[in-house]
């Protein structure tokens, strides 16, 4: 079984009985949250994943694979608090999605050429303002993909419509880096 998928079954987040909000207060093991690299601030990220140092423009990085990368990226999600831009709801319901896009479509995204930034991206200062730079886990917001294809997403709308996410966002930073910007 691949790390990420076993990431996200490990990462099981029990209903919290007040209010029907997700309680974060899961276990993960310190192991897990060490392999979480810490990027100093002000480094030119990888052109392809965003989050390593490498500055190789191939699929893979020179120091780990994208999907390596989406894998640290999202145990970094589950670890963080909610930012002071982004509503708790919303941000917890941001982090469920991201561990269903990971369980299920991560590696047909890779596959197909999708980037960090198309996956995981924010706007680094106004996520919920800026649905120019949402990447395709921010699109979700509780409905699921139906199809993926190499330059767009369908989503299922809760009224039953489609919602077609495009590749190509702009001014974006990975989910996990939103902190690091904003300082």
């Amino acid at each position: 079984m691949s790390r990420w998928l076993q990431a996200a079954r490990d990462a099981k987040r029990p209903l919290s009985p007040e209010m029907g909000k997700i309680d974060i207060s899961i276990s993960i093991p310190v192991q897990k949250l060490q392999k979480v690299r810490k990027v100093p601030k002000k480094q030119t990220y990888c052109s392809y994943c965003r989050y390593c140092t490498a500055l190789d423009t191939e699929k893979q990085c020179s120091t780990h694979t994208v999907l390596e990368s989406w894998t640290e990226g999202y145990l970094a999600l589950i670890g963080m608090s909610c930012p002071e831009n982004i509503r708790a709801s919303r941000w917890y319901q941001f982090i469920a999605d991201a561990g269903l896009f990971m369980s299920m479509w991560a590696e047909q995204a890779y596959n197909l050429g999708w980037m960090t930034d198309e996956v995981f991206g924010v706007h680094p200062t106004a996520p919920q303002h800026r649905p120019d730079a949402a990447g395709l886990i921010w699109f979700m917001n509780g409905m699921p993909i139906t199809a993926l294809t190499a330059d767009q997403a369908k989503i299922k709308t809760v009224t039953g419509s489609a919602l077609t996410a495009y590749r190509g966002v702009t001014n974006s930073v990975p989910a996990w880096n939103i902190i690091k910007e904003a300082q």
